[in-house]
């Protein structure tokens, strides 16, 4: 006999791993068929994606105000970022500025300095601007293998505190709309085998000039 205080235990029917359930039987005339290839679980999983960006970006120098870097010849390099513009300095190896440029945004200043500067070109050498300007303090010499042109636009006015001077194996001067005057404060001499005066009845322009040329065209 049972005791009434003692609880009652009922049994319960132990957990089973669910089976796949069996395949049915093939009927008369079906032809057997292989069973469906069970894969198993994979033990190792792939790696995850890498992103690469980190491991390019460590490549990428950030940018700097300036640097300045020497030369094992003794020649220095100074490098200056500006709001206004960029500045690089060579440095001579006694210190003096060789070569200064700055970068604006109008475009490169180039600033030399040295005892000489060449420019040779093998074919051509141009320069070009609104305004030119070549400064001597002392001797400024001009020298051609060939001709000689210039054109200018609006007035040449020279002005020469020595002595001015031509020479040449024939001098022409023509005035193609105005006239011609020569004022001296002293004496005005011409001296040669023939001087004429009105010496040519029917006078036309030089042949080099700019009313010839035209005169052609028409």
């Amino acid at each position: 006999m049972s005791d009434p205080r003692r609880p009652t235990h009922t049994p319960q029917p132990l957990a089973v791993a669910d089976e796949p359930p069996a395949a049915p039987a093939p009927s008369a005339g079906e032809p057997l068929r292989a069973a469906p290839h069970q894969h198993a679980a994979p033990h190792q999983h792939a790696a995850p994606h890498q992103d690469p960006t980190p491991a390019l970006l460590a490549h990428v120098e950030a940018p700097r105000e300036g640097a300045d870097v020497t030369l094992t010849s003794g020649r220095r390099y100074e490098i200056t970022a500006g709001g206004a513009a960029d500045r690089l300095v060579i440095r001579g190896r006694r210190g003096e500025v060789v070569l200064r440029i700055e970068v604006t945004d109008a475009g490169p200043v180039l600033s030399f300095s040295g005892a000489e500067l060449e420019l040779s070109g093998a074919r051509r050498i141009a320069l070009a601007a609104p305004e030119v300007e070549v400064r001597a303090d002392h001797a400024l010499t001009l020298a051609s293998g060939g001709s000689l042109h210039e054109h200018v636009t609006g007035d040449r006015h020279a002005t020469i505190g020595g002595t001015a001077r031509t020479e040449a194996a024939a001098v022409a001067v023509q005035a193609s709309e105005g006239h011609v005057e020569v004022l001296a404060m002293r004496k005005i001499a011409l001296d040669a085998e023939r001087i004429g005066l009105n010496d040519n009845p029917t006078p036309e322009p030089f042949p080099w000039s700019r009313l010839a040329r035209d005169a052609e065209d028409d």
